[in-house]
């Protein structure tokens, strides 16, 4: 059984979730899609739910799709539905072992037995699962709960593997059978965030099949705090270092996990009583370095994946993007290749989500893994020297010289740190939320103060035909705030032509305050945008 502290930040996801569950006992059904990045926890906050679910009303089905074929898809299907079956029952037998869970249920459940041996016998002469079969083996469900009155939900985990069935217009049929099927729940997992989508919207769109889609992000500073002090059992360590932590992974929960668990380890193996960073780099030189350390071995067995199905040059470009040539034209400049080429590569790798696309930016996705790329893989594949001690005592020296900048931008006022930001754009095209922005390359940027109450400081920055009147708020947006914005703008409105408004914010925008804002055509930043410019720039997150 889950612990509930492993999921922190994570709470509306599984109110939700079990408000559907909930729902569908009364006769309302709502399918679910949990959409995010690998190691996310999607899986978890699945696993969490149903090991804690206990009605026999409910007959939950996992499947991973990860590996999905047409035998191993058949027989699971059958071992899994028969195993959670008899489960509701007190019945517990070893899923492998079909005829088992087959002589078992067949006394209490004959038809939807009759029909699996059916299914089974009828497919057994062919090498691979029709259209025929695959409604078949769908049809359970229904067999099931007709002769039970128990609702099914199905989970099927990287659902989009479902077209490695090789069978012509899969999702077409699957949209049919949820539409029929009032009585089951699907909820699809999927880290291919946008063949996902794609699928949802184009597909699975049918009338009462909709699904509800949830974003599973990576945690927010509060909950990767917790999580790490959880991990560390609350052993002393500077807030300085659980920060660096936190931007360093991009509050992956997978990561912040296993990195806390081994520095915890490594104190107690070294007899530290707090997390010194002595400890701290000794970790990430373990986990990260080390031939055996967990994440190498993932990244080098991912690497060596990567290359078996990429042409060469598709590493290069993906080692250039994690040395920050991140833009197409640096790209297509480094590696002396034509801007179709590159383009064709990037889509390729976006689709797969390996990398993200941010406008005119590219970056991959994985943070951790970004790093490694960095700072392990190219370190080995560039050393002068081949001398295993001299690479650890390089990587060592990059690790606690980045620690050691960390802090040092850290310490910086927050308008200062928005200041620099500022003066890196050069007329870049970025995408924030739902919005493409054109980021000015300015020739004058200057600190504001402000009159007001709620708005305090700012800045004015000029660019060859445009003026940026930004507000700053250290705490939320309110409407308030949007007012009183609007008022200070009005008094330069006649310095320049053009004119564009901004408030950042450092934590939400209240809903009046963002339709106001919207109204008066105002632009509103959060952290959230903030660390997305960050990460494009390869700067520093603000934690705060």
């Amino acid at each position: 059984m889950f612990i509930r502290e492993q999921f922190v930040g994570r709470e509306d996801v599984i109110k939700v979730i079990n408000k559907r569950l909930s729902d569908l006992k009364e006769g309302y059904r709502q399918n679910i899609a949990l959409l995010g990045d690998e190691l996310t926890g999607k899986t978890w906050i699945i696993r969490f739910i149903f090991d804690n679910l206990s009605d026999p009303k409910i007959i939950p089905l996992y499947f991973d799709l990860s590996q999905a074929t047409a035998n191993t898809f058949t027989q699971r299907f059958f071992n899994v539905l028969l195993f959670n079956f008899l489960k509701t029952k007190g019945i517990i037998l070893p899923k492998e072992n079909t005829a088992k869970l087959i002589e078992e249920a067949k006394t209490h459940i004959p038809n939807t037995v009759l029909k699996i041996q059916n299914i089974s016998s009828s497919n057994a002469a062919k090498d691979k699962l029709d259209i025929s079969a695959f409604r078949d083996i769908l049809g359970l469900l229904e067999t099931l709960n007709q002769e039970t009155g128990q609702k099914m939900v199905i989970i099927f985990d990287e659902f989009q593997n479902l077209e490695y069935l090789k069978i012509r217009s899969i999702f077409q049929e699957f949209g049919k059978k949820i539409m029929l099927q009032k009585n089951t729940m699907y909820i699809v997992l999927s880290s291919s965030k946008i063949r996902a989508k794609k699928i949802i919207q184009d597909e699975l769109s049918l009338l009462f099949g909709n699904f509800e889609t949830i974003d599973i992000n990576n945690f927010d500073n509060r909950a990767s705090n917790i999580l790490i002090r959880n991990r560390l059992r609350n052993a002393p360590v500077s807030q300085d270092i659980i920060n660096f932590l936190i931007n360093f992974t991009g509050g992956n929960p997978f990561y912040l996990d296993k990195i806390a668990q081994h520095i915890y380890q490594n104190a107690i193996i070294l007899k530290s009583d707090t997390i010194s960073p002595f400890v701290f780099i000794y970790s990430l030189e373990e986990i990260l370095f080390n031939k055996w350390g967990l994440l190498n071995l993932r990244f080098q067995n991912y690497i060596d994946l990567f290359n078996s199905k990429n042409k060469p040059d598709t590493l290069d470009l993906l080692l250039s993007i994690a040395q920050g040539k991140n833009k197409i034209k640096d790209l297509s400049s480094l590696l002396h290749k034509t801007y179709r080429d590159i383009n064709q590569k990037l889509s390729k790798l976006t689709e797969s989500n390996i990398i993200y696309r941010s406008g005119c930016f590219y970056n991959i996705t994985d943070r951790v893994f970004n790093f490694w790329l960095n700072f392990v893989y190219l370190e080995k594949l560039n050393s002068i020297s081949q001398n295993y001690d001299d690479q650890i005592i390089s990587f060592r020296k990059k690790i606690e010289q980045s620690l050691l900048e960390f802090i040092t931008i850290s310490k910086k006022d927050i308008p200062q740190r928005l200041y620099e930001l500022l003066t890196l754009f050069t007329n870049d095209s970025v995408r924030l939320g739902r919005n493409k922005i054109l980021l000015s390359k300015f020739k004058e940027i200057e600190f504001l103060n402000f009159d007001g109450r709620h708005i305090k400081k700012g800045f004015i920055c000029l660019s060859d035909d445009e003026c940026w009147l930004i507000g700053f708020k250290d705490g939320d947006i309110t409407e308030d705030c949007v007012c009183e914005f609007i008022k200070e703008s009005k008094k330069i409105q006649t310095r320049e032509k053009s004119l564009r408004r901004l408030i950042i914010g450092l934590d939400k925008t209240e809903i009046n305050a963002s339709l106001l804002a919207k109204e008066e055509k105002i632009f509103t930043w959060d952290i959230e945008h903030l660390n997305t410019l960050l990460d494009l720039y390869a700067k520093p997150r603000l934690i705060i």
